[in-house]
């Protein structure tokens, strides 16, 4: 039998991101057969077909709000304003079934993905299989945008709800590693249209937001048992493709939050 699939989104304050993203889910040659939408607005969204719950809280405290509240074999995590391709949810779910060592998996983000590749190097187990093309392969860690888990997964992990937002992906995804298996897959494609206002994007030029990310990938590295040369390579790749970014696109608020997280660094491994 077919496994089941809840969607879950949670937002704040973008209720045309979240109608956008929900129109995506019903043009799906596969249809969702459920879809969560945890609302953190000051002013309720109604959304025809979807259940809606009302909660004040951070991203992290929605998911996890959102994963009890699911009933579906498989919780598929999605950012507000992201747009499906109308095969992607057929195809997570012959990803499954075809291979049930998966317990969790992330599509393409069509409209971005040499970028988003290069960023999260440093969640890939299997470099080589990038350069080659590979339909799916091996990774630690998955993109909120879109990534799903078997139910499974939940007996053992939750998000950190005191991350409030950024990076309160990977850490799930990382720390639930340990124990399952993930993949990319690269035949499930999303589009990623940020907003410029509200959830993560509203900081996108704020220097907290890089120092944290660059913070994560660093401790990531340092908590990586029996480090191997692509695992430097990919430390190495995920930094500098941060601050070329920064660089390209004349921020010089992410740059000083990236310069914040190497000093600090620096200044406490002298402590």
């Amino acid at each position: 039998m077919r496994d089941t699939l809840s969607v879950i989104i949670a937002t704040k304050d973008r209720h045309d991101f979240v109608k956008r993203c929900f129109d995506s889910l019903m043009k799906q040659s596969e249809k969702p057969d459920e879809v969560i939408v945890v609302d953190s607005s000051k002013n309720k969204m109604q959304l025809r077909g979807a259940k809606v719950f009302h909660k004040i809280c951070n991203l992290s405290e929605g998911r996890s709000f959102g994963a009890k509240a699911a009933g579906g074999d498989i919780l598929l995590f999605l950012d507000d304003d992201v747009v499906l391709d109308t095969e992607y949810i057929r195809t997570i779910k012959d990803f499954y079934e075809s291979n049930p060592d998966c317990f969790g998996a992330e599509g393409a983000i069509a409209n971005q993905r040499n970028r988003r590749i290069m960023e999260r190097l440093f969640t890939f187990q299997s470099i080589g299989s990038i350069f080659l093309d590979s339909k799916s392969f091996r990774v630690r860690g998955l993109c909120g945008s879109n990534m799903s888990y078997r139910r499974e997964v939940f007996n053992f992990y939750d998000f950190d709800t005191s991350i409030e937002w950024l990076v309160e992906d990977d850490d799930f995804s990382l720390r639930a590693s340990k124990r399952f298996n993930f993949y990319y897959v690269s035949d499930a494609k999303v589009y990623h249209l940020p907003a410029s206002t509200g959830g993560g994007n509203r900081d996108r030029d704020n220097k907290k937001m890089y120092s944290k990310r660059i913070h994560f990938i660093f401790r990531t590295f340092r908590n990586t048992e029996k480090k191997n040369i692509l695992d430097f390579i990919s430390f190495f790749m995920s930094n500098l493709v941060i601050f070329a970014r920064l660089i390209k696109s004349n921020n010089p608020r992410g740059i000083k939050g990236v310069l914040d997280a190497y000093w600090s660094m620096v200044s406490s491994s002298h402590e």
